[in-house]
């Protein structure tokens, strides 16, 4: 027996008129089951017949069928195109012109060259002036050099130092004496004047392999190459003016061809290499990855709520909803994490490889949860439908602040840090190649990230959930199922008067009263 929702205006007779329809209303589908058309009356035509597994997509029998479909894909190429001019171009942007910012990449020049009376030597006076020049100058390929005060004075481990702490992205360095071992190599003759020792270029590469070869080597070799040129040309002419009719000093040359031809040159230090090109599939590539597995944990939540979801006190679902996906995440992260043991990733740069490795599952966990708890939270007002467009804006967002640092070194220092993706490959690269550590920072953003998307969890999922219970009691009210009557203020009411059968009577959601009851006191908590 089935219980009927009586509803004013519908009486027995017509009730039992729909049933008769209903049981009238079966087609031939196979199985076996008979089909009884229903003849036309006269003067109106018969409607086309839906029948399972027979209609072509064209078919006049699922026109409707057909628009509704056509629609929802037009709709998603439309929105996509939306979100692709929104998101994209900021990804494009981050890229397309690193060119006309690379002057923000903080760099030094260091004159050290002095004779032992403390005057200052050609060398260095030389390459100071076209260094000056290049600051001075309107183009945009270039690095942003500054002459440090007192810079003469540091020992080459401060100057290392301060490369390695990030303060700069590169050093040049005109080494003491320069001048003169130039001029004694010249009037003594020695054949063993190695001019690759007179300039010194301190960089990092692992800080960003990426700035390294597209602009810091570059742009730094670039410069110091033609300053060679002309401090060569300028050079040569000055000791064959002065000495040139002076056969001595001409067979001391000949003996030592180098300090004429190549009497100046440089020497590229790389402190921290990039050694391990198996990194980049952690620090950029891979934490695409883990937004991409963590979404899925998300839907996969998603669609397993559905059922029990109606039922559960908010609190009771807030709970569920932040702790079964965070308890997911430990054994996804661990998983991607072993991956890399397989390729044998250097952990053991900063701390043991144990303790590297350990940390670099700590670092994933903390942004799978940042990262995962994100798009938990925004699927709670976008839903299954929706949440797929702004993962999309997820991923660019974050990846395009991962590319931003290359050349946009003050804007990172501001904002850069407050993207997980960043910090995640700032955090790797201290790991895998020893750079500057960041790792407290970078584990305290991602924390962060972890309790805003909680925070904004509780606020949507409550929001929600409100709408759903006043959309539970203007649906109800008036309902009436059996002989109890389903109204606002909770006199003499029932359960919701949904129809159910025998084998389920007893199993009816709370009473009305009992959602006002749960409204009222999710409100004043």
């Amino acid at each position: 027996m089935t219980l009927q929702s009586k509803r004013p205006g519908t009486s027995d007779s017509n009730r039992t008129q729909v049933q008769d329809l209903s049981k009238s209303d079966s087609g031939d589908v196979p199985g076996g089951s008979k089909h009884k058309s229903e003849k036309a009356q006269p003067g109106q035509l018969s409607k086309p017949k839906l029948v399972p597994f027979s209609h072509g997509f064209w078919s006049p029998e699922v026109a409707m069928q057909r628009q509704i479909y056509m629609k929802g894909i037009a709709a998603t190429v439309v929105l996509l195109i939306f979100v692709m001019w929104i998101a994209v171009p900021f990804f494009f942007g981050s890229l397309a012109h690193q060119r006309s910012y690379s002057d923000k990449l903080s760099s030094w020049f260091i004159n050290k060259d002095y004779y032992s009376n403390g005057t200052k030597g050609e060398i260095g006076l030389f390459f100071q002036n076209a260094f000056e020049e290049n600051i001075r100058s309107k183009t945009k390929a270039k690095l942003g050099w500054s002459i440090p005060i007192a810079g003469d004075r540091w020992e080459d481990q401060e100057i290392q130092r301060g490369v390695l702490e990030e303060k700069v992205w590169v050093a040049v360095v005109v080494q003491p004496l320069a001048s003169q071992n130039l001029t004694l190599a010249r009037l003594t003759g020695d054949s063993t004047y190695n001019s690759s020792a007179i300039i010194t270029v301190y960089y990092t590469q692992a800080r960003n392999e990426l700035a390294s070869a597209n602009f810091i080597v570059p742009y730094t070799q670039s410069l110091l190459i033609s300053t060679i040129t002309r401090f060569g040309a300028v050079s040569v002419g000055e000791f064959l003016g002065n000495y040139g009719a002076n056969g001595t000093m001409m067979g001391n040359v000949a003996r030592a061809p180098q300090t004429l031809s190549a009497s100046v040159g440089f020497t590229m230090v790389n402190l921290r290499p990039y050694s391990a090109p198996v990194a980049s599939a952690l620090t950029l590539v891979g934490s695409i990855l883990v937004i991409v597995f963590a979404f899925t944990v998300t839907m996969a939540g998603y669609a397993a709520r559905q059922a029990i979801e109606p039922y559960l006190k908010i609190k009771e679902l807030l709970i569920l909803r932040i702790a079964v996906p965070t308890l997911c995440y430990i054994p996804l992260s661990l998983a991607y994490s072993m991956v890399s043991l397989t390729f044998k990733v250097p952990f053991g740069a900063k701390y043991s490889y144990a303790g590297g490795y350990f940390c670099f599952w700590a670092i994933t966990y903390l942004s799978m949860t940042a990262l995962g708890l994100g798009t938990e939270a925004m699927v709670t007002l976008l839903t299954q439908r929706f949440i797929t467009y702004f993962l999309v804006v997820y991923i660019i967002s974050n990846v395009s602040t991962a590319s931003l640092p290359i050349i946009l070194e003050p804007w990172i220092y501001r904002y850069g840090y407050g993207f997980p993706i960043y910090n995640v490959g700032q955090a790797t690269r201290t790991l895998i190649f020893n750079t500057k550590n960041h790792l407290g920072l970078n584990a305290a953003v991602l924390i962060g990230w972890i309790l805003l998307s909680m925070c904004t969890t509780v606020l949507f999922q409550y929001l929600v959930r409100r709408v759903a219970m006043k959309d539970y009691l203007s649906l109800n009210t008036g309902r009436k199922v059996g002989e109890e009557e389903v109204g606002l203020e909770g006199g003499n009411t029932g359960p919701e008067s949904l129809a159910l059968s025998e084998d389920r009577k007893g199993q009816h959601p709370p009473r009305i009263e009992k959602t006002k009851e749960i409204m009222d006191r999710e409100a004043k908590e």
